[in-house]
C-alpha cells in the first residue's frame, strides 16, 4: 500500500509538473476595478410568488477579469465579488448585507471546443431576526468544433435556512 501511495503521489506531481511547464508564468489582467452596484432584491422564501420582503442593496462590486493565451488556448475569467453592500427592508426595516461571488470561466480551443461556466452565489444575509437569503445558479455549456452544444447543465436553486 505504501509503494502505492508513493506511485500515485509521484505520478500527481509528475502530471502537475508538466502541465505548469506548459503553461505561461502569469495571466494578463484585463480588468480590476470596483464599480457602483445597486439592486432591489424580492425575498420570496417560499416561493409562492409573493415576496416576505424586498431590499434594497447598494455598493461596490470588485470586478477581475484576467485573460490566459497559451498556444490556441484562450482562456477568460471574470470575477465579481461585493464590498461593502449593504441595504434596508423596504417592508420591515431590516438591515441587510449583500456578499458572495459570482464567476464565469470561458474557454476557447482555436478549432477546437469552447466551454463556459457561470456560478454565481449572491447571499442576502438579514441581521438579527431578518431573512437569509442564498441565491445559487450555476450554468455550464460545452459547444465542439462544429458548432453543436455537447454539454449544457443549468441547476439553480434559493434557500431561506433558517427561515
Amino acid at each position: 500500500m505504501r509503494n502505492l501511495s508513493k506511485f500515485v503521489a509521484l505520478s500527481l506531481v509528475l502530471s502537475v509538473s508538466i502541465l505548469m511547464s506548459a503553461l505561461p508564468a502569469k495571466a494578463d489582467v484585463v480588468d480590476n476595478e470596483l464599480v457602483p452596484f445597486s439592486a432591489t432584491v424580492p425575498i420570496d422564501c417560499d416561493q409562492d410568488g409573493t415576496p416576505e420582503d424586498v431590499v434594497e442593496l447598494s455598493g461596490q462590486l470588485h470586478v477581475l477579469l484576467i485573460q490566459n493565451t497559451n498556444n490556441k488556448v484562450t482562456t477568460t475569467k471574470a470575477q465579481f465579488v461585493p464590498r461593502n453592500v449593504t441595504g434596508t427592508s423596504l417592508i420591515s426595516g431590516a438591515n441587510y448585507r449583500g456578499v458572495g461571488l459570482t464567476t464565469q470561466i470561458s474557454t476557447v480551443v482555436g478549432g477546437g471546443p469552447t466551454v463556459f461556466t457561470f456560478v454565481n452565489n449572491f447571499y442576502i444575509i438579514g441581521q438579527g431576526s431578518a431573512y437569509k437569503y442564498l441565491a445559487h445558479d450555476a450554468f455550464h455549456v460545452t459547444v465542439d468544433a462544429d458548432g453543436n452544444v455537447a454539454v449544457a447543465h443549468d441547476n439553480s436553486f434559493v434557500s431561506c435556512p433558517g427561515s
